[in-house]
């Protein structure tokens, strides 16, 4: 039903290549119930159920597109709906920073930003959690650092990441 009322809603709009996916731990019940609803559904998530059984359970991570590059080498932010808004992808081209206290040399937080977002160490940094926003810490200006730590290990299908021996790590 939703599927239907969205793609009338896009093509009315003039989006008529827009398309519809279906995922969240979709299995072969599902999948043929929506087929026989004739669902206008584009393209498939194929489930968890469907790919490893319930006595053998997976691991529960999943990949989000938040952007994707077009030819000119812009990256184009995408966003993925949910019902469930924990599985609202926020947009953009993202990287991730590593935050150490400065004393004891320990792990504070991982942040993830925009690629082109800046941040000054001597500035007091707020961090808060996306969801529950009332959990949140200060930082003082001075006493932390930062290392951005998503890096490239394949460019063009070449190896490019020189891994780090036992001690650095």
């Amino acid at each position: 039903y939703l599927s239907k009322q969205a793609r009338a809603m896009l093509d009315e709009a003039g989006f008529t290549d827009a398309v519809i996916s279906a995922s969240n731990d979709l299995d072969e019940y599902l999948l043929h119930d929506l087929k026989i609803q004739q669902a206008a559904i584009t393209s498939w998530g194929v489930g968890t159920n469907l790919i490893t059984s319930k006595d053998c359970p997976s691991f529960g991570g999943v990949y989000k597109l938040a952007a994707i590059q077009d030819e000119s080498g812009q990256f184009v932010p995408k966003i993925k709906i949910s019902e469930n808004t924990e599985k609202i992808t926020n947009p953009g081209n993202k990287t991730i920073y590593r935050i150490y206290d400065k004393t004891t040399g320990k792990v504070r937080a991982d942040l993830i930003c925009f690629v082109d977002e800046t941040y000054d160490t001597d500035q007091d940094l707020l961090l808060f959690d996306p969801i529950e926003t009332w959990k949140k810490t200060r930082l003082p200006g001075g006493t932390y650092t930062m290392r951005e730590i998503l890096v490239p290990v394949f460019r063009n299908g070449e190896c490019v990441y020189q891994s780090p021996s036992v001690m650095e790590i």
